[in-house]
């Protein structure tokens, strides 16, 4: 299986790229940052955005595990030892994928 790649500015390098891949462009916002550590923040802030803004009932917050996110779970603790937000409110759903 052929594996491909996006450049750091962003966008699918089409050259030498069979044609049937391509269905469709997807115009799916996305940011790239240069360290984990970086992006793991920029989220945190959006969850915690997310969770100050709902109003009323319980905030659902699907969560995927593994270690990838464990930068992200550490800004929101910090956050949380912060004063900045309260989890009081929300139902976190972890998220697993098995094949």
């Amino acid at each position: 299986m052929k594996h491909f790649s996006l450049p750091k500015d962003g966008g699918l390098i089409e050259t030498g790229l069979p044609k049937d891949i391509l269905h469709s462009y997807e115009k799916i916002p996305a940011e790239i940052f240069d360290e984990p550590d970086d992006a793991s923040t920029a989220i945190a802030e959006i969850i915690v955005s997310a969770v100050k803004e709902h109003k009323g009932g319980i905030f659902r917050l699907g969560l995927t595990t593994g270690a990838t996110p464990v930068t992200l779970y550490r800004e929101l603790v910090r956050f949380y030892n912060e004063g900045k937000v309260s989890f009081a409110d929300v139902e976190v759903f972890s998220i697993d994928e098995y094949y």
